[in-house]
């Protein structure tokens, strides 16, 4: 793996292979895919800006997939890569104005099964439905 300087790190099953994968946000997001063994396939990279909050694994369109969310406080928006299911995301920009976000995750809080996009910031935290 590439050693990185400063980083922010989660770690999860993005693919449904039941091994757990890495992704790092340095501000490019790689995500290495667990091959077993304690082996892990080359990164997948995908541009972002810089953000200074982990990024969250969640399944934000609840399609039984984990996707990948980042808060960009320095752009105030929400970039949100989604799970295609084949070791690739794609990016789609969902939510902007958000005064500075510094974390966002994602999570059924009603209890009905479906997604809101949680986000904090310095102030407050703010909950978001049918986002997608």
């Amino acid at each position: 793996m590439k050693a990185f300087s400063t980083s922010l790190i989660v770690s999860r099953d993005v693919n449904g292979d039941n091994k757990t994968d890495i992704i790092i946000l340095v501000p490019l997001i790689y995500v290495y895919f667990h091959l077993g063994n304690s082996i892990f396939d080359d990164p997948l990279i995908s541009p972002t800006k810089f953000s200074d909050g982990c990024p969250d694994i969640a399944d934000v369109n609840d399609d039984g997939k984990l996707d990948i969310s980042v808060a960009n406080t320095y752009e105030n928006r929400i970039e949100i890569y989604f799970n295609t299911s084949n070791n690739t995301f794609h990016n789609r920009e969902l939510l902007r104005n958000i005064t500075q976000p510094r974390h966002t995750t994602a999570f059924a809080i009603k209890g009905d099964r479906k997604s809101e996009i949680v986000i904090l910031n310095n102030s407050n935290i703010r909950i978001l439905s049918n986002h997608c």
